[in-house]
């Protein structure tokens, strides 16, 4: 079994560059204000001051409309091509039979 090189395990991590941002900026978060953030008893003491039925409302207020939106994108689509694409049609390529 071949041994995979170093980059191109790196390159099969989807969501390292967003992991390196955020720990990146949170270094810098905590070397330029380590009081605020180097204390955790200030996120508990944030989240112990909003009743749980809030946290949920925010959530909510986000998760509602994105599915309606979702939902009415997809119901866009079916409405739009219904009965333009035909399965046994040769178009763009896709013909449904093995390559030759």
């Amino acid at each position: 079994m071949a041994q995979q090189s170093p980059v191109s395990v790196l390159q099969r991590i989807e969501g390292l560059p967003i992991i390196v941002v955020f720990a990146s900026m949170l270094a810098l978060f905590m070397y330029t204000a380590p009081t605020v953030f180097l204390q955790p008893f200030i996120y508990t003491t944030f989240l112990s001051t909003l009743p749980p039925v809030i946290l949920l409302a925010i959530g909510l207020t986000w998760w509602i409309p994105g599915m309606l939106l979702a939902i009415g994108y997809s119901v866009f689509v079916y409405r739009h091509f219904a009965g333009r694409v035909k399965s046994g049609e040769a178009g763009y390529g896709h013909s449904g039979e093995a390559p030759s």
